[in-house]
């Protein structure tokens, strides 16, 4: 079988509206040998011909009335998968909707907004610098394993979340890069916080354990350096800001798990983020000019509704174990949803769904099955070392049945609206074009499938043709 490209270069076009309907008719006229109505005349010249039309818009009602509408003009010999969709749009609905993004993301967009304004980042920095000072914590000698555990654990999940997820993606645009560029910043600083905040993060008491490494000119070992350098290594790693300028949004995928995934480390690493907080804002009042008819201009109006907002947030007592939830929950949805992106634009996708070893779904299954199933899978087991001594057994299983709910829910949406629908017809007919006995075999049960199993603009067109 030969299979030729053609990619179709058009012209720029400005659509007079932004609606489905409005698109569809502005690619059916930006191409007129492309259209539907071309694509019907064309199969209707010769009985012998087949078509196969492929459209994945997401899964708006509008949409769906569309490609109804389309496949009750195709010929019989056009094929139509009328059920198929953009499976990120897809995706990425299940996600907002198990996790509740919806409840977050406001939140979450306060904070770095805050931290994006120069001056306001001073002031969280100026906080800082008087809370190290106040409270620093020197203990001589070498930090404690289940310290350092527990520190490369919460590192890897939050810090370096999007390091290990961006290895899924292939287009080098802008934002991409950008990314990219924000986690190769934070991975220089890792060592360097690792080195200086070396004590139990849960603590809300700043510490470091000291062995020598903080010495002035002279060679010796004095408070000021020892402030000096917890206070360059919690800022280098940008927990008070100056690393990440996105603001999140729901309208821009995965924007707010990077952002949380920084806020969640500020939250519960010594409660840092929080604290410098309500020391830099107090009340969450901040002094603003006042324009010529007395009243306050709009924006500082705006950035001290965020700051109240974020601030009561960032100090509620459920913000950090459910921000970790939706964070550890949410990585296999976010790595699939990029490796599906990734798939589509190397081409030949439809192979890698017919083979289990490699097919993205099952895989994403199987990864949330096993965080459900094994308590000590590697997203999961940091909970119960953050909050099963110190919170109580009952706390922590509050926590965990959160999270298993949640893995839950993600698991059996993914399994029966993707890998059960790509385990059936007319997916499975891609393995009779490999040959062999596997081929012949999904033909007999192609021939022998009842009617009900076929959907009807595909399948039953093709089982109509024995």
């Amino acid at each position: 079988m030969k299979i030729e490209t053609q990619q179709v270069t058009n012209p720029p076009s400005m659509l007079e509206k932004g609606n489905a309907a409005c698109i569809h008719g502005g690619l059916e006229r930006a191409e007129p040998a492309m259209s539907v109505a071309r694509l019907v005349d064309w199969a209707r010249e010769d009985a012998g011909r087949v078509a196969i039309l492929n459209d994945c818009p997401d899964n708006a009602k509008s949409n769906i009335r569309a490609k109804k509408y389309i496949a009750s003009l195709l010929p019989a010999n056009c094929l139509f998968d009328v059920n198929s969709c953009c499976a990120v749009h897809k995706l990425h609905g299940f996600l907002t909707k198990t996790i509740g993004e919806e409840k977050v993301v406001g939140h979450v967009h306060a904070v770095q907004f805050v931290l994006n304004l120069r001056h306001h980042r001073v002031a969280l920095h100026g906080a800082l610098r008087h809370l190290v000072e106040r409270e620093l914590h020197i203990i001589p000698g070498g930090p404690l394993a289940e310290d350092s555990a527990l520190m490369d654990a919460m590192v890897e999940q939050t810090l370096q979340r999007s390091v290990r997820l961006v290895r899924a993606r292939v287009q080098e645009d802008g934002s991409a890069l950008c990314e990219e560029r924000r986690g190769k910043t934070i991975a220089a600083a890792i060592p360097a916080l690792k080195a200086m905040v070396n004590t139990n993060i849960m603590v809300p008491r700043v510490g470091h354990r000291c062995m020598g490494c903080c010495t002035d000119a002279a060679g010796e070992t004095s408070r000021e350096v020892q402030v000096e350098n917890v206070c360059a290594s919690i800022l280098g790693a940008g927990l008070l800001g100056g690393v990440n300028h996105a603001v999140p949004a729901k309208s821009r995928w995965q924007s707010m798990a990077f952002t949380l995934a920084m806020v969640a480390f500020g939250m519960v690493c010594h409660a840092i983020l929080p604290r410098c907080w309500r020391l830099a804002f107090g009340e969450f009042e901040i002094p603003r000019p006042i324009d010529v008819n007395g009243r306050a201009d709009d924006f500082h109006m705006m950035v001290r509704s965020k700051i109240r907002r974020a601030g009561f947030w960032l100090n509620h007592d459920d913000t950090v174990w459910k921000s970790l939830v939706l964070l550890l929950c949410s990585v296999p949805l976010d790595h699939l949803m990029r490796e599906v992106q990734h798939l589509d634009e190397k081409g030949n996708a439809l192979a890698n769904l017919l083979e289990p070893a490699t097919n993205p779904f099952l895989k994403c299954t199987r990864s949330l099955a096993t965080m459900i199933l094994d308590e000590d899978s590697p997203p999961l087991r940091i909970l119960p070392k953050m909050f099963g001594d110190a919170s109580g057994g009952e706390f922590l299983t509050i926590i965990l049945f959160s999270a298993f709910g949640c893995c839950l829910s993600l698991a059996g949406r993914v399994w029966l609206n993707f890998v059960v629908h790509f385990e059936g017809w007319p997916y499975r007919l891609g393995l009779v074009v490999r040959g062999g006995e596997l081929g012949l075999k999904v033909a007999q049960d192609f021939c022998n499938a009842s009617l009900c199993c076929l959907d009807e603009f595909f399948s039953l067109k093709v089982h109509a043709t024995e």
